[in-house]
C-alpha cells in the first residue's frame, strides 16, 4: 500500500477513535475503538495486511517510544518522586511477582521463551512489547514473538473501558466532594524566573542538542539492558 495513503487511513482510525471517545465522554477510550476498528478491518480484509508497516508507524514508534518514555521521567521532579514512594513500592513488588509467578509456571508452556516474551507485555509497556518482539524476530522465533501482542491487544479490551469506568467515578467523587466544600484548591506556585530550568550546557539548548542528549539515554539505557 501507498506510504502516505497507508498513514492516512491510520490517522483516520485514530480521529473517528478520539471523536467517539468525546461523545461517550471517555466512557470509550480512543485507544479501546481503535483496536476494535483494527480488529474489525483486518479481520474482514477491509485493511490490507501491510498497512501498519506501509505507514511507516512502526518504525517510528520504536525510534520515537524511547524518547518519549525519557522525557517522561524528566518531568518528575525528585520532591514529587519522594512523595509518590508508596506507588513505586507497589509497583515493583507487582512486576517482583509477576516475573517470580511466570517463571515458575514457566515449564508448563513448550518453551520458558514463552513465560520470558509475557512479562513484558503484563509488566510492561509499549516498548516492552516492541523491545521483546525485535529480539524474538531476530532470532526466529515467530510464535514468540506474536505473544505479547496478543497479550498487550487482549489487556487493552478489558482494560480500557474499564479504566474508563474507575477514572469517570472517580472524578465525579472528587466533583461532589469540590461542591460539598470538602476540598480544597491548592494555588499553582508561581515560577521563579531566575530559577534554570535546564542542567544541559549552553551549546546543546537547542531542539537538536535535546533530542540528541535524548537519544544518548535511549541508547545507554538500551545497551544496560542487553
Amino acid at each position: 500500500m501507498n506510504p502516505v495513503s497507508a498513514f492516512t487511513v491510520v490517522m483516520l482510525v485514530w480521529t473517528v477513535s478520539d471523536f467517539v471517545s468525546k461523545k461517550t465522554k471517555s466512557l470509550l477510550s480512543s485507544l479501546f475503538v481503535a483496536s476494535l476498528i483494527f480488529i474489525v478491518g483486518f479481520k474482514s480484509n477491509i485493511f490490507p495486511e501491510d498497512l501498519l508497516t506501509s505507514s511507516s508507524m512502526l518504525t517510528l514508534g520504536s525510534t520515537v517510544v524511547g524518547l518519549v518514555l525519557v522525557h517522561l521521567g524528566t518531568t518528575i521532579s525528585i520532591s514529587e518522586f519522594k512523595q509518590q514512594w508508596r506507588t513505586f513500592l507497589i509497583g515493583f513488588f507487582s512486576v517482583l511477582g509477576i516475573v517470580t509467578a511466570l517463571f515458575l509456571l514457566g515449564p508448563l508452556f513448550e518453551s520458558r521463551n514463552y513465560s520470558i516474551a509475557a512479562m513484558g507485555a503484563i509488566s510492561g509497556s509499549t516498548i516492552s512489547v516492541i523491545m521483546i518482539q525485535e529480539k524474538a524476530l531476530s532470532l526466529g522465533l515467530l510464535s514468540v514473538a506474536v505473544l505479547p501482542v496478543l497479550i498487550s491487544a487482549f489487556q487493552g479490551v478489558i482494560g480500557f473501558p474499564l479504566t474508563s469506568i474507575i477514572l469517570r467515578k472517580e472524578a465525579q467523587r472528587l466533583h461532589q466532594e469540590y461542591k460539598a466544600g470538602n476540598l480544597k484548591l491548592t494555588p499553582k506556585p508561581k515560577e521563579d524566573v531566575n530559577v534554570k530550568k535546564t542542567i544541559l550546557p549552553e551549546a546543546l539548548q537547542t531542539t537538536a542538542g535535546t533530542l540528541f542528549c535524548l537519544g544518548l539515554v535511549v541508547v545507554i539505557s538500551t545497551l544496560l539492558i542487553i
